[in-house]
């Protein structure tokens, strides 16, 4: 079990050096994984000084290099790339690297990367072998678990911190103990579950049955069983983000919980050609019925990211969102621990942001955040009290626990 105080969510910046990818992993969402363009520097070049342009990130914020397998254009062209972005932060904004990676490529040569440049990383590995290998495959078909554990050694050898990332499909909803096993067995100390999702050109979930709704909440319970119950300090993100949201109600000003996702420049994403949009970062590779592509304009005629405000698509498609946003609000009991769902999961869903309900956000928010109160309510009030008190802060005393 492990304890953390609330967070004011850090500003984003996706970035895709490549839309590339050496695996064909069954659920992901982005098409062109085939497409070994890169980056160019130019490009790097132009996107730095958007980014320093911007007043909604001079307090900093974190690149992530993702939408493809950001390690398979190399070190070289990183090593440029950042020296760039570097030159062209001359108002010292602080600015964080972030991957993440299937981990297969991962050698001493970026370890030694990684460590030289205080790169952050997260690992995409599906649990044991059984399961990650049932998903995560090279295009031939073979399983990559050997590969990724082999990444995982070289990270731990040379004391990289990393977190990790466990999709879970249907089949995983059977084998939490295993999971569980696996996270202890490895030593992992900072894992998330991203349960299966309808996004880009992923199309159907192996989730999106009810049924496997209610299996997902007694996995995720299981889950929480055992977090609570360890000797081992391991951090689950959505334990931590439930626990965050539910006792923000609780004991807060009643300020419903906000998702970056859904509110313009929350997360601002950059394609391999520096196309940019906001919202969800899968929405710069989706395609919208009646808008067609998602993003809001381009390096060659931006300079700061606040710029894509003023595009008419961009505003179209935030009337839509936040029509969508408003009808959670007035009709969905999780909203305050929400903040209106993701605007990708609505438009692969429903085919519009201008809706409600999906079934990422049942089995993400609802099953997840049922589970976690389920939970604090058959606790010892002793317990509890100890738990709030640990993330938030307070003096629960003045409570009374109903």
């Amino acid at each position: 079990m492990s304890t953390k105080k609330l967070q004011k969510p850090e500003k984003l910046v996706i970035v895709q050096p490549s839309p590339f990818c050496n695996l064909d992993c069954k659920y992901c969402y982005l098409p062109n994984r085939e497409d070994s363009k890169i980056m160019s520097m130019d490009t790097v070049k132009s996107i730095a000084q958007i980014l320093f342009n911007s007043t909604v990130l001079k307090e900093g914020f974190t690149i992530v290099w993702h939408a493809g397998e950001p390690l398979s254009v190399g070190t070289a062209f990183y090593e440029k790339a950042f020296g760039i972005i570097k030159d062209a932060n001359v108002e010292n904004v602080p600015v964080k690297h972030s991957f993440q990676t299937n981990a297969t490529l991962i050698n001493q040569k970026w370890c030694d990367f990684f460590k030289t440049n205080s790169v952050r990383i997260g690992v995409s590995v599906d649990g044991p072998a059984f399961l990650h290998d049932s998903s995560r495959v090279y295009r031939n078909g073979n399983g990559t678990f050997n590969a990724v554990m082999r990444g995982i050694q070289y990270l731990k050898s040379n004391a990289v911190d990393f977190g990790t990332i466990t999709v879970l499909r249907r089949d995983s909803l059977d084998y939490p103990d295993e999971i569980w096993k696996f996270f202890v067995d490895n030593d992992l100390k900072h894992v998330a579950f991203n349960p299966e999702e309808a996004e880009g050109v992923h199309k159907i979930s192996t989730l999106n049955k009810l049924e496997f709704e209610e299996k997902y909440k007694t996995f995720f319970s299981r889950i929480l069983e055992l977090w609570l119950n360890s000797t081992r300090v391991i951090d689950v993100r959505e334990i931590d983000q439930s626990l965050d949201r539910i006792l923000n109600k609780l004991f807060s000003d009643g300020t419903a919980t906000s998702s970056t996702e859904n509110q313009p420049l929350g997360i601002i994403n950059f394609d391999f050609e520096g196309n940019v949009s906001t919202f969800s970062p899968e929405l710069l590779t989706s395609i919208h019925k009646q808008l067609g592509t998602l993003s809001y304009g381009n390096i060659s005629n931006i300079t700061k990211v606040e710029d894509i405000l003023k595009d008419l698509k961009f505003g179209l498609v935030n009337s839509e969102v936040s029509s969508g946003i408003e009808k959670c609000r007035t009709s969905c009991d999780y909203f305050s621990v929400c903040g209106g769902g993701a605007p990708s999961n609505k438009l692969t869903e429903h085919g519009s942001f201008d809706t409600t309900e999906t079934s990422a956000c049942r089995i993400k928010i609802k099953a997840t955040v049922d589970a976690v109160t389920e939970t604090l309510m058959r606790m010892d009030k002793d317990d509890f009290n100890i738990l709030v008190e640990e993330r938030l802060g307070h003096e629960y005393n003045r409570y009374i626990r109903n």
